[in-house]
């Protein structure tokens, strides 16, 4: 092939993906489509065969009960406003307080329950630096008091109703002329809303009104319009009583039979048969006498009489058959996410109605709650000028499992992986910021790595004390025999012990837990066991874990001048991280995000951690004595298998700064030391 030909192909290659690229970036093509896909399904943008007047009167019974129980659980769960904080403006305005660490870790989307994609990328944008509003802020204030007429927590009922029907809800929007934000919000039943498709615009607008004469067109940003997901149509939502409209249907059959047997519409109840040659008229006669005299609650107890040889037989017809009844109920309330034991209040166990209800909690409110405050971040915040600065979002729906809870704080406490004011804040409950041992990790209650915070009853930490003088009287150790809870026969250990301290041994030999912890963890679990039984449990296992840390490499930082002789106080070190490690953090978060879940590291600490790195936030001393230690600790990540694929090990690595972090915290950790000398001096 010559050289004219290569380039006559790659001439017709270029104007083939010329003109690929030029119907990727045009949209018409794709509006087109649709609108002639809705023409002839749907007739110029008509609702489908499903009717949205026929699910309002289907709004009755078993489908009432279903869609109010979810409807009242999302309008009684408190919707609350976020705003950055700090020098911003528009922080000023508003009275603010300070969120839970449990808040801060619901909203980032670190909990098992997440909130909807907009809270957290929000959240993420904002980082660490957003407060509550406690005030009557604009946005609050119309989400409560909708208009003059409606208030919010009906509005928030209603929308959540109308999609549970039918898949679809709308809101009018007022604007205030002269503030050019929103000042009423009015509800639209969709059963009187149609969409205006459009070959340019897609959505030209919508059409509202009870009736053909009063329909009025509304522009596409005068209506906030909520949406269920629809896999078969691009305009409407589908509603879960779309979903269940076989069921509804039977449903509302057998209630109209019901209501025909009582009203005796449906059927007769006894057969009479008069012997002999009965005329017509006689028959008719008899039939309307026994009607005048009989029929009636006042005429029980009359009689009639008859010269007629008459034949009276009842017609057994059971009063009401029980067939298919309770899965016509099932089935109601699987589509709607609503357990059974809940829409018939009749579990007699606590503990499987308990259940059902934390778990109707997180399956139905929780997607719900994300699903409208999805809708409010995306179309009414920005009508106030806050998408960059505020976030509305609910809170978490979910009971919280109080006694799991509990335990897990505690043993994060106790096993020094947890400082008591990390514990306070997953409370919600406040910090301990006048307590420096509040900031530290305890173990068996000693501080764990670091010095001691100073006491002036114990004197300077790290410097040998004076033995304190025995009371007269009281034996020297030597002289205290032993105790009989000490003796050999008392501190045998069974095999459940056994596993016990092997699995904190080799939790240290993993590197989950420092070598110190484990061992001060094993002798407060086991104060009667003597420390050469302990020693001997541990010895094949422990001595795998380095001794010393590794060689490190020369550390060069052109970030920040190496510190040198010049005396510094304590609060005039620069505390913020440069940087290179907040690069180092942001990498490592973005890279946790894109893998699976079982191949994310970081523990909760490690996370905040890495936000506050990455938002070059303000450290506390604790704080970056605490760097240097994890890094001292986990040089052996950087050995580990999946290092190169930027697994575990590497996320939390980088997570607190990789190895600019651990220079930068070492350097500031002698800056810290240095200061505190010379002032001792």
């Amino acid at each position: 092939m010559s050289l004219l030909d290569w380039l006559r192909i790659g001439r017709t290659r270029n104007r083939q993906a010329s003109a690929v690229m030029q119907k990727a970036a045009d949209s018409s093509v794709y509006i087109s489509a649709s609108m002639s896909s809705i023409d002839r399904n749907r007739h110029d943008g008509k609702p489908p065969p499903f009717d949205h007047r026929a699910a309002m009167r289907h709004f009755t019974s078993w489908i009432h009960a279903a869609a109010m129980i979810n409807a009242t659980a999302v309008a009684s769960n408190p919707l609350r406003l976020y705003v950055r904080s700090g020098p911003t403006d528009r922080a000023k305005l508003w009275r603010t307080k300070a969120v839970s660490g449990q808040t801060r870790a619901y909203l980032r989307g670190d909990l098992a329950q997440r909130p909807s994609i907009a809270v957290m990328r929000k959240s993420a944008e904002i980082g660490d630096d957003f407060e509550e509003v406690t005030d009557n802020h604009p946005v609050l204030q119309l989400l409560a008091r909708s208009n003059p007429f409606i208030n919010g927590y009906d509005l928030s009922i209603l929308r959540v109703v109308w999609q549970e029907l039918t898949g679809n809800s709308y809101l009018h929007v007022v604007v205030d002329p002269k503030l050019g934000v929103p000042t009423e919000l009015w509800p639209m039943p969709p059963q009187w809303t149609e969409i205006i498709p459009d070959e340019q615009e897609f959505v030209k607008g919508y059409t509202y009104g009870k009736s053909s004469e009063s329909k009025i067109v509304l522009e596409p940003d005068e209506v906030i319009h909520f949406r269920r997901p629809n896999p078969s149509d691009l305009f409407y939502g589908m509603g879960k009583l779309q979903a269940a409209w076989g069921a509804a249907a039977a449903n509302q059959a057998i209630h109209e039979l019901d209501l025909s047997m009582f009203s005796n519409h449906a059927r007769p109840d006894y057969l009479m048969t008069v012997k002999g040659n009965a005329g017509d008229d006689q028959l008719e006669a008899l039939e309307t006498q026994i009607q005048s005299k009989l029929r009636g609650t006042r005429n029980a107890g009359h009689f009639l009489v008859s010269t007629a040889e008459i034949d009276l037989k009842p017609l057994q017809f059971p009063t009401k058959d029980l067939t298919g009844r309770d899965e016509i109920v099932e089935e109601i309330a699987a589509v709607f996410g609503v357990p059974i034991s809940m829409l018939k209040a009749n579990d007699p166990n606590l503990a499987s109605a308990t259940t059902g209800f934390a778990s109707w909690r997180e399956m139905t409110v929780l997607p719900l709650c994300r699903m409208d405050e999805e809708v409010l971040n995306q179309r009414l915040l920005p009508m106030f000028g806050l998408a960059g600065d505020a976030v509305l979002a609910y809170d978490n729906p979910v009971p919280k499992n109080r006694a799991q809870e509990l335990v897990e704080i505690q043993a994060g406490v106790s096993g020094g992986w947890m400082t008591a004011n990390e514990a306070r804040e997953a409370q919600g409950l406040e910090r301990l910021d006048n307590d420096p041992h509040a900031d530290m990790l305890h173990v068996g209650g000693q501080p764990l790595g670091g010095a001691a915070p100073v006491d002036p009853a114990l004197g300077q930490p790290g410097v040998e004390q004076p033995a304190m003088p025995l009371p007269a009287g009281e034996p020297t150790d030597a002289q205290t025999p032993p105790s009989p809870d000490t003796s050999v026969a008392q501190t045998a250990l069974n095999g459940a012990q056994i596993s016990s301290l092997v699995q904190l041994a080799q939790s240290a030999a993993d590197g989950l837990l420092p070598v110190a912890s484990v061992r001060a963890m094993a002798s407060a679990a086991f104060p009667a066991v003597p420390p050469e039984v302990i020693e001997s449990i541990f010895a094949p296992i422990v001595p795998r874990v380095p001794a010393a840390p590794e060689p490190r490499a020369p550390k060069q930082e052109s970030e920040e001048p190496a510190a040198g002789p010049i005396t510094k106080s304590i609060e005039s070190i620069d505390t913020k991280p440069p940087e290179s490690v907040a690069s180092n953090a942001r990498r490592a978060l973005e890279v946790r995000e894109s893998k699976p879940p079982s191949q994310r590291g970081m523990t909760g600490i490690g996370l905040a951690r890495a936000r506050d790195l990455a938002n070059r936030a303000d450290l506390s001393e604790s704080t970056i004595r605490r760097m240097a230690r994890y890094f001292d600790r986990h040089q052996k990540d950087k050995q580990g298998q999946t290092w190169d694929e930027q697994g575990p090990g590497w996320q939390a690595w980088m997570g607190w700064g990789g190895d600019e972090g651990w220079k930068w915290a070492d350097r500031k950790v002698a800056e810290f030391d240095r200061a505190r000398k010379d002032g001792d001096a």
